[in-house]
């Protein structure tokens, strides 16, 4: 089992795993109609869209808070920072719902204050509603507090990114990346 850094993010994966049936992946349709409140807050699900999109379909209430906007209806690629950053957006979530696989990092940001934060972050695949467009079901948790009204302002670097084998193996070659993403296997998945 991968190590998670935050309680948050171990929850999120059990959850998303409670809908598993056999080894088949879960359906958004149930994520939707089950919420579990101790992570609800921190869930982004995005729509994976060919023509190199990333819609946000829903941003959880605490992450709203930390980007100081609600980014439901928009285009993540479009939100990068940098052409960089959109590359490595782009290639990690569509190889989760590509090949279906799960994607952990650790997302290095800086606020509107200056202060230097980190969050974890956990991306997997879902069975898109029928005639739907892939999406992945991901999870952002701090690994500490933000200040009162402190807003993330720049998404700086990924670390620590690592494939996760939910039942089909990991991508068998690791997709282009900059230098700013060192992928690896997970240990035991």
């Amino acid at each position: 089992m991968y190590p998670f850094k935050t309680d948050i993010n171990r929850v999120f994966f059990a959850h998303w795993n409670s809908f598993r049936v056999g080894a088949s992946l879960p359906r958004l349709k149930d994520f939707l109609s089950r919420p579990e409140p101790r992570v609800q807050s921190n869930v982004v699900i995005k729509d994976i869209a060919p023509n190199r999109k990333v819609h946000v379909r829903l941003h959880g209430t605490r992450l709203v808070e930390l980007a100081g906007a609600d980014l439901t209806g928009q285009d993540l690629i479009e939100y990068s920072d940098t052409p960089q950053m959109a590359d490595d957006l782009w290639t990690f979530q569509r190889a989760v719902v590509d090949h279906p696989t799960g994607f952990a990092a650790l997302k290095h940001t800086v606020t509107s204050s200056g202060r230097k934060l980190a969050f974890e972050e956990l991306s997997l695949p879902a069975i898109p509603f029928p005639g739907g467009l892939p999406c992945v079901i991901g999870c952002f948790a701090l690994l500490e507090e933000a200040a009162d009204n402190d807003i993330v302002s720049h998404v700086l670097t990924y670390s620590d990114a690592v494939w996760l084998d939910i039942g089909w193996g990991i991508p068998g070659r690791e997709p282009p990346r900059t230098a700013r993403a060192d992928l690896r296997r997970a240990a035991g998945g």
